[in-house]
């Protein structure tokens, strides 16, 4: 293993003299380019803004990249005119993975506004803002309780390579990590009544029981993610290009 704690790792070059890698990284909202060292294991950022993929570097030492600029913004449409989308955010900073609750009137996001990616709250109109979390490390699939007291997202310490399932109270700001015994987690999802979390393992959808934290298989056949709106079934995909289903409760 060559490196840790990165996010993202998307392109792979070696240098002419096959002593050095060449890739890039997402890191807090960014795309940045690394050199490693192969041999010592000490990586050198490349003086460039926005690596999104290197591509080769060249006999002449030229290194070939692919540049993205675009930074995640959020917006909305109207369904009745689907074609018009209004932006509420703009800029510099990140905002993606969004998640409103209709009963608090919350906005639940992802932001590198502070400088690290973390998770934010605030209202429909991306005002009143609240930093939820300073865990510094990666931070995806962020998600609202049907309840709205609770948000359930997936987080990975600086220099882990394990996922970890994590619960926010939103009254405490207390952050819990039910063990799942899951190294990497797909994206989860919530049960009708809050007391269990939905996700894949090994391609099957998994219901993990917070009081118990036992796992029970769902799905008939393989699953990669579910939502549940109520105890009568749930919908969920089976994976690209093989439809939306749903399942009722046995």
């Amino acid at each position: 293993q060559l490196t840790t704690g990165q996010a993202d790792i998307r392109g792979l070059a070696w240098s002419t003299d096959g002593e050095s890698l060449l890739f890039s990284s997402e890191h807090n909202g960014r795309s940045q380019g690394y050199m490693l060292d192969v041999a010592s294991g000490q990586q050198t950022p490349l003086p460039l803004e926005d690596v999104s993929f290197v591509s080769r570097v060249s006999q002449d030492q030229q290194v070939f990249f692919h540049r993205d600029s675009s930074i995640p913004q959020l917006g909305y449409l109207q369904l009745h005119t689907p074609s018009a989308i209004f932006p509420i955010s703009a800029g510099t900073i990140s905002y993606q993975s969004p998640d409103f609750h209709q009963d608090r009137n919350q906005l639940l996001y992802i932001s590198n506004e502070s400088g690290q990616s973390e998770l934010w709250l605030s209202d429909r109109q991306l005002q009143k803002k609240q930093q939820l979390t300073r865990l510094n490390g990666v931070i995806k699939y962020p998600l609202w309780s049907h309840r709205g007291d609770q948000i359930l997202f997936v987080s990975r310490a600086p220099t882990s390579t394990k996922d970890q399932l994590t619960l926010l109270d939103v009254a405490t700001g207390k952050l819990s990590f039910p063990t799942t015994g899951v190294q990497v987690h797909g994206r989860p999802a919530w049960t009708a009544d809050d007391q269990a979390i939905i996700f894949p393992v090994e391609g099957k959808l998994v219901r993990f029981d917070l009081p118990s934290a036992t796992k029970q298989v769902l799905s008939q056949g393989s699953g990669v993610y579910a939502q549940m709106p109520d105890e009568k079934g749930f919908y969920y995909t089976k994976g690209r290009g093989k439809g939306i289903w749903w399942q009722a409760m046995t």
